[in-house]
C-alpha cells in the first residue's frame, strides 16, 4: 500500500510523481479539447452565416442549380461532423480524467494496491477509430462541397 511504513520512500515519491504528472496531463488535455470545442463552436457559426450569403448570393442568378444545394449540404454535413468529433473528444478527455482521479482517490484511500492501480490506469486508455473517422468524413464532404460548388457555377 502506498502508506505502508516499509515502502521505500523513493518508490513512494516515484509513484506520487507518476500520479501527479498523468492528472496534469489529463486536467491538460480536457481543458485544451474544451477550449478547442469552444472555438470551433464561433467559427463554425460564424461560417455558417458567411456560406448562406454566399449561397443566396449564388442561386440569385441560377435558383435551378442543383450542386450548389448539394455543395451547401456537402459542407454543413462536414460542420456537423467536426461538431460531433469535437464532442466526442471533449467527452472521452473528460471521462478519462475523472476515471483516473476516481482511481487514484481509491490507490490513496488504500483500496488497491500499486500494481493494481496502475494497471487499472493504463486500461483506461485505449486506442479509438471512431474520431478518425469524424474528421475523414468531414475532408471528405469539404472536398467534395468544393466540387459541387465550382460545378454549379459552370452549370
Amino acid at each position: 500500500m502506498h502508506f505502508d511504513p516499509d515502502l521505500d520512500d523513493d518508490v513512494r515519491k516515484a509513484r506520487e510523481r507518476f500520479i501527479e504528472n498523468r492528472e496534469r496531463q489529463l486536467q491538460s488535455v480536457t481543458t485544451e479539447s474544451v477550449d478547442k470545442s469552444l472555438t470551433f463552436l464561433f467559427s463554425a457559426n460564424a461560417g455558417s452565416a458567411v456560406a448562406i450569403l454566399a449561397y443566396l448570393g449564388a442561386i440569385s442568378s441560377k435558383p435551378d442549380v442543383i450542386e450548389f444545394k448539394v455543395a451547401l449540404a456537402m459542407f454543413f454535413l462536414g460542420v456537423m461532423l467536426i461538431g460531433i468529433f469535437r464532442v466526442f473528444v471533449t467527452e472521452m478527455y473528460g471521462s478519462l480524467f475523472w476515471a483516473f482521479k476516481k482511481s487514484t482517490e481509491n490507490y490513496f484511500e488504500e483500496n488497491q494496491e500499486w500494481e493494481e492501480f496502475y494497471s487499472e490506469v493504463n486500461a483506461q486508455v485505449v486506442k479509438n477509430n471512431i474520431p478518425r473517422i469524424f474528421v475523414y468524413s468531414s475532408f471528405a464532404c469539404f472536398f467534395l462541397g468544393c466540387i459541387f460548388g465550382v460545378l454549379g457555377l459552370y452549370a
